[in-house]
């Protein structure tokens, strides 16, 4: 591969906006592509091949960390969601927060707080587009109002990488809030970028099932009856756990709606990035703290919703000690079998990856590189039956997409 010109025709582009910020010629620019999303375009006038666009890129190999294995995190346990050192549960004691968000707004409190009590100068998120509710903006907040107001899942293509640009620009500590690809791109951006490394204060990472394409998103509306030109604001989810797809227009005086388990299970789910189904990593595992849904707890019944959190770092274990004793969060101790029962998906996904790189590589197509993943070990824990129905599967989804 010369440039990422190749890593999008191999399919393996998830759109993060890497390398978009680290072209030294600004030949690289972001497109929202209807039926996949972002996509890098490049002015090949401009392009000399430097090749640090591949540098930044996580699309086309990520490396496995690891800490000391201990009784509470063993390298089995690593080998599923990475490192760390903690599982909490954890939702925002604002009342807003906690509605709003997802389910616990965990990440909201943790990048208001920061600002708040001057642990940063801003926020580098994704949040909805002002000027086009459908769309998503990436975004430097400097307050925690403008910070909330991003709050809830953005089931649709983001580029976060591409806001750091702002980050830059503003020259002061921010948190970033962003997807597992996008934390893992940055942190590839920081080896070797120092503008950005001395100028993040923590990275948190959602856990991550894939991202969808606007295309599907424009299909929900089409269920729903409403036009997309007509949409003046779109809640994925949110607003009670988990929340509907809700979405108010222009001449209705309420909101239509759809439950989430049917927006994202039946639509949503179905049209996301080819590179996603090759993920091994939803979980952020490069991140300093990782946020996800506790679907090992009931929905309904009123709960507003809680969320795993897993402390990866030292910087992690700081940050989340001090929103503790200022009562931010309302935390209580998790355990590694509560994660192992709410994020059965992700971990599904993983284990199925072996077979996907297998038949890419036999079929002689480009596949990513994961070091230090024990692929085909993961994938033996499907069981017999399991692996050779998936093996035999998967080689014909693939082969379905030789060009």
């Amino acid at each position: 591969m010369k440039t990422v010109a190749d890593v999008v025709k191999a399919d393996l582009c998830h759109g993060c906006g890497a390398c978009s910020f680290i072209c030294p010629t600004n030949a690289i620019q972001m497109k929202n592509i209807y039926a996949h999303g972002f996509r890098p375009v490049i002015k090949e006038s401009l392009c000399d091949e430097c090749s640090k666009c591949l540098d930044v890129c996580s699309g086309i190999d990520l490396d496995k960390k690891f800490i000391s294995e201990s009784q509470y995190c063993s390298k089995a346990t690593q080998e599923d969601w990475g490192p760390f050192t903690d599982v909490l549960e954890a939702w925002s004691k604002n009342n807003d927060e906690h509605f709003v968000g997802s389910s616990g707004g965990v990440c909201t409190a943790i990048g208001s707080y920061g600002i708040e009590n001057d642990l940063a100068k801003g926020v580098l998120h994704i949040r909805p587009d002002p000027e086009a509710p459908l769309e998503n903006c990436a975004i430097v907040s400097k307050s925690g109002k403008e910070v909330q107001a991003g709050a809830g899942s953005r089931y649709a293509p983001a580029s976060l990488c591409t806001g750091l640009r702002d980050v830059v620009e503003l020259d002061q500590p921010v948190i970033v809030i962003g997807k597992p690809c996008e934390i893992a791109a940055i942190e590839k951006i920081r080896r070797i970028s120092s503008a950005i490394d001395k100028n993040i204060a923590l990275t948190v990472s959602v856990f991550c099932g894939g991202t969808p394409s606007s295309m599907a998103t424009e299909m929900l509306l089409d269920e729903l009856g409403v036009i997309p030109k007509d949409v003046t604001d779109l809640r994925y989810r949110g607003r009670g756990w988990p929340g509907n797809f809700s979405v108010a227009s222009v001449g209705s005086t309420g909101r239509s709606e759809m439950s989430y388990e049917k927006a994202w299970g039946t639509v949503l789910t179905k049209h996301k990035a080819f590179r996603c189904s090759l993920c091994p990593d939803g979980t952020g595992e490069s991140a300093d703290i990782s946020v996800g849904d506790a679907w090992n707890r009931e929905t309904g019944n009123g709960f507003e919703g809680a969320s795993l959190v897993l402390i990866r770092t030292d910087k992690g274990q700081e940050f989340m000690d001090q929103m503790t004793r200022a009562e931010r969060l309302s935390v209580s101790q998790g355990t590694v079998e509560d994660l192992y029962k709410a994020q059965q998906g992700l971990l599904r996904r993983q284990r199925h990856v072996f077979a996907k790189i297998f038949w890419l590589r036999t079929l002689g197509m480009v596949a990513p590189s994961f070091k230090g993943l024990s692929l085909f070990k993961n994938y033996l824990h499907l069981g017999l039956s399991r692996c050779l129905s998936s093996f035999w599967r998967t080689g014909r989804w693939i082969w379905s997409r030789r060009k």
